[in-house]
C-alpha cells in the first residue's frame, strides 16, 4: 500500500514539472524573446584625464573633471617668451621654468661714433629707445700754403718785377704770419734796398709790406 501511494506522488510531480515546461514562454531578453528594455553589455576601458602641453610657455589654468562618463576639457594659457623694447639688444634671452619665462637680460646698446676722420661735434644721448642727437663734421684743414711764394707774388706785382731778398735776409714766424726780410747794399757806395712781406700761414692773405730803395717803385702796403 505504502509503496503504490509513493508512485503516485511521484508520477503527480512529473507531471506538473511537464505542465510548467509546457506552458511557461521563453526567458526575456533571450534570442527571440527582446524588446526595448533589453540593452547590450557595456565595457568601458580606463581613461586618462586630457591634459595642457608640457611645452614651453603653457600652464594649466583648470585641470579637466570627472563628469560621471567622461572628462571635460581642461583649460589652458599660453605664455609667448617676452622679448627685449625696441632698441635695446638681448643680452641673454628667457628661459621656460615650468611655470613662467625668467633669465631675460635687455642691454642698451653702444653708442654710436662718427665715421672715420670726422669730429664730433655733439654726443649722442639715449631716449629710451635709440640714440639720437649725434652731429659729426668734417675737420677744417688748412689749405696748402706757402706764404713765401704768397710774399713773393705780391712784391712781384707791386714793383713790377721781383728784386729778390738780397743777401741778408731773415724770416721770422709769429705762429700766425711769416714774415720775411731783406736788407741790401748795391755796389754803388751807400745804396740801401730793403724789403719787408709778411703773410698768413693758414691763408697765404699778405697782411704786410714794405720796400725801400727801388727806385719809384718803392712804397708800403698790407
Amino acid at each position: 500500500m505504502k509503496r503504490h501511494a509513493v508512485r503516485q506522488v511521484a508520477l503527480a510531480a512529473c507531471l506538473l514539472a511537464m505542465s510548467k515546461i509546457g506552458f511557461t514562454g521563453p526567458a526575456q531578453c533571450s534570442y527571440g524573446a527582446q524588446d526595448s528594455t533589453c540593452v547590450g553589455r557595456l565595457n568601458s576601458g580606463w581613461q586618462s584625464p586630457p591634459a595642457c602641453s608640457t611645452g614651453a610657455g603653457w600652464t594649466t589654468v583648470a585641470a579637466a573633471r570627472w563628469i560621471g562618463s567622461q572628462y571635460t576639457q581642461p583649460q589652458c594659457n599660453y605664455q609667448a617668451p617676452p622679448t627685449c623694447p625696441n632698441g635695446y639688444i638681448t643680452a641673454a634671452g628667457a628661459w621656460w621654468n615650468g611655470s613662467s619665462w625668467v633669465g631675460l637680460n635687455c642691454q642698451v646698446p653702444p653708442p654710436p661714433a662718427c665715421p672715420s676722420g670726422q669730429n664730433m661735434d655733439v654726443a649722442p644721448t639715449w631716449n629710451g629707445s635709440a640714440w639720437v642727437g649725434m652731429s659729426c663734421s668734417v675737420p677744417w684743414v688748412p689749405p696748402a700754403v706757402n706764404p713765401e711764394q704768397a710774399c713773393r707774388s705780391y712784391v712781384t706785382q707791386q714793383l713790377g718785377f721781383w728784386p729778390g731778398w738780397g743777401v741778408q735776409n731773415s724770416v721770422f714766424d709769429d705762429g700766425t704770419n711769416t714774415t720775411f726780410i731783406t736788407n741790401t747794399y748795391n755796389t754803388s757806395f751807400n745804396t740801401y734796398q730793403y724789403a719787408m712781406c709778411s703773410a698768413s700761414d693758414s691763408t697765404g692773405a699778405v697782411t704786410g709790406y714794405d720796400v725801400q730803395g727801388y727806385g719809384d717803385t718803392a712804397g708800403m702796403g698790407g
